[in-house]
């Protein structure tokens, strides 16, 4: 199955790989990532995230993924929720905003 890299712009934590398409959330669950989760379903916000893609297009978030973005992060636009992206290229993670 083909693979994406997922970065983190800290430099202590490591990059992890993903199956392309898997729910970024879940991914960096098994993976043990820094980034904090909450409800899973697009409702907290805990899983917000800013996003760099390094090759490829990310999917547009959906319209209820975009209400809670206009909610806690108005204009952002590499900002996401990784609880509902599911990356088809690699990325970085700004891992300095949480």
């Amino acid at each position: 199955m083909p693979t994406i890299k997922v970065h983190f712009t800290k430099a202590n934590t490591a990059p992890i790989e993903l199956a392309k398409g898997t729910c970024l959330a879940d991914g960096m669950d098994v993976s043990e990532s820094p980034i904090p989760f909450g409800c899973k379903d697009a409702r907290c916000g805990t899983c917000l995230v800013w996003v760099e893609v390094l090759d490829g297009e990310l999917p547009p978030p959906d319209d209820h993924e975009q209400d809670v973005l206009d909610l806690y992060a108005p204009g952002e636009a590499k900002a996401r929720l990784a609880c509902q992206l599911r990356p088809e290229c690699s990325i970085r993670i700004d891992s300095d905003r949480w």
